[in-house]
């Protein structure tokens, strides 16, 4: 595929001037090419950096035969070593020993860490609507009522009497219910995002 990318390169015609910058760019660059080529095909071993710089560079010079040479030869000679490039850089990427429990000792208190303040925040304004809510229900009966619904509030009632407190997830099928919760879920979120994008 390379020697068809370089074949302006050979022979004693006529060139256009846009064909000889072509020719030129590939004559700069083939022997980095012709290398990553070798790697990839398992017949040159490189280090880890190496390879990185080379797939940069390679990126680079992609971009560039797409700009300046598109749908040409060298074009899709080089989409088709940089996929080639990517593959062979992901497959042999090992996932290093103890990256699960790593992520719980250090990733997530170090994020947690570096968001205190809004996570102090979010927390504290959770627990004021809890004990607001708490403290509301507990003076005022009918406050659960307002905010629930009375069908509901006489249902759950009703299920207790019964000794059924959590009877009420299970008067419909799973399928309805999972639907019901993700709905519900979803319009929630739908709600804050709308309430924090107008509160600034």
């Amino acid at each position: 595929m390379l020697h068809a990318a370089a074949k302006y390169v050979r022979g004693g015609c006529v060139l256009s001037d846009a064909t000889m910058r072509e020719a030129a760019f590939i004559q700069r660059n083939k022997q980095r090419w012709h290398q990553l080529e070798q790697v990839v095909d398992g017949l040159e071993r490189l280090s880890a950096d190496d390879v990185s710089e080379l797939y940069v560079q390679l990126t680079d010079d992609l971009s560039y035969a797409r700009t300046f040479y598109p749908d040409s030869n060298v074009q899709h000679f080089l989409n088709g070593l940089a996929a080639r490039t990517h593959q062979y850089i992901h497959r042999n990427q090992r996932t290093p020993r103890g990256r699960f429990v790593r992520f719980w000792k250090e990733e997530v208190p170090l994020a947690m860490a570096a968001t205190r303040t809004p996570l102090l925040l979010s927390a504290g304004i959770f627990l004021a609507a809890v004990l607001v809510g708490a403290l509301s229900a507990r003076h005022d009966p009918t406050f659960v009522r307002l905010i629930l619904g009375d069908d509901y509030v006489n249902m759950t009632l009703q299920n207790i009497r019964e000794g059924k407190p959590m009877a009420v997830y299970g008067s419909s099928g799973e399928g309805l219910m999972f639907l019901g919760i993700t709905v519900n879920n979803v319009r929630v979120a739908l709600l804050a995002f709308a309430a924090g994008i107008a509160a600034g």
